[in-house]
Parts: C-alpha cells; structure tokens; sequence
C-alpha cells in the first residue's frame, strides 16, 4: 500500500499541530499493520507548497517537513519510502 498524505491538515484552514497528523498516522499505521501483517506499506513523501496562498508558509512548510522525517522512518514505512 502507497500511502501519500495530503498538505490540507497544515493549511490556514486545517492548522493541525504536526503531532495530531502524526499521531493520527500511527493510528491508521496500527490498525493497517492488524489487520494485514503481510502488507507492505510504503509512505510518500509530502511535497513541498511553500510559497502558495493557502500552504505555503514557513511555519505549514517546517510541520511538512517533519511529517516527512516520519514517513522515512520504520515506524511508518516497511519498505524505503518514495521521496
């Protein structure tokens, strides 16, 4: 399973902290692991909008960034994540 996680949670409108994102991905990681112990998962990476109107901040693009630290570890991907 590729899993590619939106920008929208850090936008204007979503403002989640970056531990509420993470946190809730590790909720979805635990049940997916459950439930399919076979299946790979892999995370991709979120790209960068810094600069745009809506996500592109310095504070939204910092909190992508440490999203992304996630995605690469262990915790998150069984296989080496897509960047």
């Amino acid at each position: 399973m590729i899993w590619l996680e939106g920008i929208n949670d850090f936008s204007r409108n979503g403002n989640a902290p970056l531990d509420k994102v993470r946190d809730g991905m590790k909720d979805i990681i635990s049940l997916v692991r459950a439930r399919r112990p076979d299946l790979r998962l892999i995370g991709a990476t979120v790209i960068t909008a810094l600069g745009s109107a809506n996500h592109g901040t310095a504070e939204q693009d910092a909190k992508r960034r440490g999203l992304n630290d996630f995605i690469r570890t262990p915790a998150c991907s069984t296989a080496l994540p897509i960047r």
